[in-house]
């Protein structure tokens, strides 16, 4: 009994899989060989705009042969190879065969495509970024750089890199995914958040997302990539707007020149305005600081100990923060004995010729008014400057 209940569970199962094979819909097809990985199993992803899916698998054998079926997407969509901790990500927009060869170790770095243009220039972009990744880590790893000048280095380098992944890879076909893909990009940094490459709230970047959203729209009005695109650009069109609005109206108010400096008035974290001239005849040390960074916390204790040794020999500190979370700015200022205002525009920074990568950055104005000659970026350089004001 028990012999014949298996063997009507096995034809019924298989039933069942032809019924599905033949009712599953239209598929693309991911096909290859990956040497060195007998006894691994091979993952694609769906890659959404609501996250990351597995969508089939397969153990591989001895050959490394393997032969994956996907849904067919509408449109243009974005999908992930995985094998142990390596990743390769490609595009399907139809019924296609793509054909991924690779070998391990570093399969991220050791595969090649076949059957897909827009899949072969996402590898060409994700391979180039990596190599583009490593410079920035160089770059910020060099203690011979620091504030501003390291700031004016990675800006020469992500303008040269923007420049020439547009030119290669987003201009030339605009409607494509691997332009999609590559205006996606963000670069990771040791020492602060990670930021987009192309920034869609910036500027300087958002006529490039207006023209790949245009030909999206145009392409593929219906898919949920190029309606969202569209929003996204229509939104932080209407941001810049504003923005550029907002800093007018702030700039007229904050911002008056007094003799040999910008003084600043902007609110502190009981939404009062509280202005430079409230310091005017004592040495002002303007800082301007980032909270959210997990320097910040060693930073403000030097901070403390320089105000301790030197406020009662006429020392104030009007310190700015340069903060999105201003719950989070008001809990960090919440205790500390200086002026802290709030700026939640960065206007005070174009004030100065401040890069916001840069901080903390610090201005001595002495007590006549004047500006003290250079820019400060430690303790030391602010020592070095106080010791010549007789305080």
């Amino acid at each position: 009994m028990r012999r014949l209940f298996s063997r009507f569970f096995v034809v019924a199962a298989c039933a069942l899989s032809l019924v599905g094979c033949k009712d599953k819909g239209p598929v693309f097809t991911v096909e290859g060989t990956i040497s060195g990985a007998d006894g691994k199993t091979l993952v694609v992803y769906h890659r959404s705009l609501s996250g990351i899916d597995s969508v089939n698998a397969v153990t591989l054998g001895s050959d490394g042969k393997y032969r994956l079926e996907v849904a067919a997407p509408d449109a243009p969509d974005f999908y992930l190879l995985r094998l142990d901790d390596q990743w390769i990500p490609f595009s399907a927009d139809s019924t296609e065969t793509i054909t991924i060869d690779g070998k391990m170790p570093g399969l991220a770095w050791n595969y090649s495509v076949k059957g897909s243009e827009s899949s072969e220039m996402i590898r060409q972009v994700t391979q180039k970024h990596n190599r583009f990744q490593q410079r920035v880590y160089e770059l910020e790893r060099n203690l011979q750089l620091m504030g501003q000048p390291m700031a004016d280095s990675l800006d020469r380098m992500l303008a040269g890199y923007k420049d020439s992944l547009a030119r290669a890879y987003i201009y030339p076909g605009m409607d494509k995914a691997y332009a999609y893909y590559a205006l996606q990009q963000e670069v990771n940094h040791l020492y602060w958040n990670p930021q987009p490459l192309f920034n869609s709230k910036d500027e300087r970047d958002i006529r490039i997302f207006q023209a790949v959203a245009t030909q999206w729209k145009q392409f593929y009005g219906e898919s949920a990539r190029a309606q969202q695109l569209v929003n996204q650009v229509e939104t932080d069109l209407a941001a810049i707007r504003q923005s550029r609005q907002n800093e007018q109206e702030l700039m007229e108010k904050t911002e008056v020149v007094t003799a040999g400096h910008i003084s600043l008035t902007l609110p502190d974290s009981k939404g009062q305005l509280r202005s430079m001239d409230e310091l005017s005849g004592r040495v002002v040390l303007l800082a301007f600081h980032h909270f959210n960074n997990e320097n910040s916390p060693g930073q403000i204790i030097k901070l403390r100990e320089l105000y301790g040794k030197y406020h009662d020999r006429g020392l104030e500190i009007y310190q700015v923060g340069i903060d999105a979370d201003d719950h989070f700015w008001r809990q960090a200022v919440e205790n500390l004995p200086w002026v802290c205002v709030y700026d939640p525009y960065a206007t005070s920074l174009r004030s100065y010729n401040v890069d916001p990568r840069a901080l903390p950055v610090f201005f001595l104005i002495q007590r006549n008014g004047d500006l003290w000659g250079e820019r400060l970026f430690t303790p030391e350089d602010i020592e070095r400057a106080l010791a010549q004001q007789n305080i």
